[in-house]
């Protein structure tokens, strides 16, 4: 954790005596109220000297009060930054997440990384014959019917929430700059100077299905390519997080699933072998029942263990992480994003995703890896499966900013 962080917990502690937990919620108090919560949340769990020093700085500042963080910042009445995210504090994986100060437009719940997005963003026609660059789809084979919202980024990235603040562990910015649109395709642009991007798509809902057509051509491995949901109480890791696409593999011939749940963070793996450098489209379904993972409309990962499942409403985030010290230029492209109901009728369900294949389970404990599991395997505690080097402290990432 560097001093840059101690920066934002002393900053974070001074306007918490500017605005106190009674004071009147407006954007820039919902904005430095989530990402101080969020900081609190990553360190909640290490043991470093640092960690300790940032968390009494938060406590000081009443960060873990439960009155600190009014609904009005969660649920969309209050104007203002948001975003979303992923991260714990502790050794092994620490979540991917969102983070940074939004630049985006649209209503819907604020987060620090993000402009909460409104029911909005996209246009475009779904179907078989309107599936661009992914024509085989989780939704098709398995009748999802119409999406309750969707994004071909035609209009650019209106009703996104852009991160702008620390990258993934602190490891460079991310920056608006590095997301870009053209011909209906959005790109994030990782670069050498440590520069990444994310995106945030407010708010989510309580069950239902996300799919996304992307593709990442070959690339730096201290830059991943995620899709994934984080929850919109920003109660991480209590409220779960749903990374049902991440390509670490630097020839991008593997992708790697994760579901975080519970308050240590214990975590579910899982990898499917494609070549992730072709267009595929990848999705999760979320229910009451279990969840599942699917590329291209195959099964690759579930489980039905309704004890881990996500507590409350969950969003979708676009992110590419810098996990580290990267030296080439790294992109990720997506072509479209939809978002359906569990009743198929545009409701207020959750669109989830695909994968292939399925594998061998796989656990591995502590952040060390386990191979590169092909099937689902669950790690206790702080556990890495199957994502090698611990992650670290998130807090640069979603304090910040979501993320």
């Amino acid at each position: 954790m560097g001093v840059g962080l101690m920066a934002v917990a002393s900053a974070l502690a001074v306007g918490s005596t500017l605005l106190p937990a009674a004071a009147p919620i407006d954007d820039a108090s919902c904005s430095w109220r989530l990402t101080a919560r969020v900081l609190y949340q990553e360190v909640r769990l290490e043991a470093t000297a640092r960690a300790v020093e940032l968390r009494n700085i938060l406590e000081d500042a009443g960060v873990g009060a439960a009155d600190f963080l009014p609904s009005s910042c969660t649920d969309g009445t209050a104007a203002g930054a948001g975003g979303g995210g992923s991260g714990d504090g502790s050794s092994g994986r620490q979540g991917t997440g969102s983070s940074g100060s939004s630049v985006g437009s649209g209503g819907g719940s604020p987060r620090p990384g993000s402009g909460g997005a409104g029911a909005g963003g996209g246009t475009g026609a779904t179907g078989a014959g309107a599936n661009g660059n992914c024509p085989t789809t989780a939704a098709d084979a398995l009748g999802w019917g119409t999406p309750n919202r969707e994004d071909d980024f035609e209009g650019g990235v209106d009703g996104w929430g852009i991160y702008d603040g620390a990258g993934h562990a602190g490891n460079g910015t991310r920056s608006p700059a590095a997301i870009t649109t053209a011909d209906g395709i959005l790109t994030i642009t990782g670069t050498p100077d440590g520069q990444s991007g994310g995106m945030a798509w407010n708010p989510g809902q309580m069950y239902g299905r996300w799919e996304g057509c992307a593709q990442s051509p070959p690339g730096d491995p201290d830059l991943h390519s995620l899709f994934l949901l984080w929850p919109d109480a920003e109660n991480w890791p209590e409220g779960g997080e749903t990374d049902f696409m991440e390509i670490s593999d630097p020839t991008r011939q593997t992708v790697e699933g994760f579901f975080h749940y519970g308050a240590d963070n214990q975590q579910e793996h899982a990898s499917v072998d494609i070549d992730a450098t072709q267009w595929h489209a990848f999705a999760v379904e979320w229910t009451p029942q279990g969840a599942t993972y699917f590329v291209d409309g195959e099964e690759w990962w579930s489980t039905t263990d309704t004890s881990i499942l996500p507590p409350g409403p969950q969003h979708l985030t676009i992110q590419l992480d810098n996990f580290g010290n990267p030296q080439q230029e790294t992109q990720m492209h997506v072509d479209w994003v939809r978002q359906y109901s569990l009743d198929d009728t545009g409701g207020t369900g959750i669109d989830v995703g695909v994968g292939v294949g399925v594998g061998g389970a796989g656990s591995s404990q502590n952040g060390s890896r386990a191979g590169q599991d092909t099937g689902g395997g669950r790690s206790g505690g702080n556990a890495d499966d199957g994502q090698d080097g611990g992650e670290g402290d998130q807090s640069g990432d979603r304090s910040g900013s979501d993320g």
